[in-house]
């Protein structure tokens, strides 16, 4: 997930509230010295702006390999997950390229 903000937080609303803020490898580099009692919640910040994205190229590559391997459901969720683009834009694109690689619509 990158150099993303995050907040580690415990007991919220309660009387013993702590909240851990830092990036998220400073947090899980920390986690063994945190109180295991309570409840917490890990709230993690999203990508930055700037964030590395894939160019619209390296998109259809990725996808042209993961479709002629996997469906259309998984190719998408592993560009999804390595592009750092909108699952709705991937999902679009994978239709595109899956229609032109099978001749068909692209569904599975």
């Amino acid at each position: 997930m990158g150099t993303r903000e995050a907040a580690i937080c415990r007991e919220l609303t309660k009387l013993h509230e702590q909240i851990s803020r830092a990036t998220l490898n400073e947090l899980a580099r920390d986690a063994d010295t945190l109180e295991t009692r309570g409840e917490f919640v890990l709230v993690i910040a999203p990508p930055a702006a700037d964030a590395d994205m894939l160019t619209s190229d390296a998109l259809d590559d990725l996808l042209r390999a993961q479709l002629a391997a996997h469906s259309v459901k998984d190719a998408v969720a592993h560009a999804v997950a390595l592009s750092g683009r909108a699952r709705r834009e991937v999902y679009a694109r994978a239709l595109a390229l899956a229609k032109d690689l099978r001749g068909g619509d692209g569904e599975d």
